[in-house]
């Protein structure tokens, strides 16, 4: 499917963009560098947070196993 490659590449970008502008705009802020951990943690959490629900809508739109697929491979 060529629409997940380019998803891959825009989710890396976003991130590789987001913490700095991020970051800077704390500093410039006045919240100091320790602001710029907390951004981390936030930006890690939410990609966490993707995950878990990507994750969770594969389960919930997988098909049912067919009992072929239950089937031992030798049998």
């Amino acid at each position: 499917m060529p629409v997940v490659p380019a998803l891959y590449g825009i989710g890396s970008v976003l991130g590789i963009t987001a913490g700095p502008w991020l970051g800077g705009l704390a500093i410039t802020a006045g919240m100091g560098y320790p602001s710029i951990g907390w951004i981390g943690l936030a930006l890690g959490l939410a990609a966490l947070a993707s995950v878990a629900v990507s994750f969770t809508l594969e389960r919930r739109t997988a098909p049912p196993p067919t009992p072929q697929d239950l089937a031992p491979a030798d049998a």
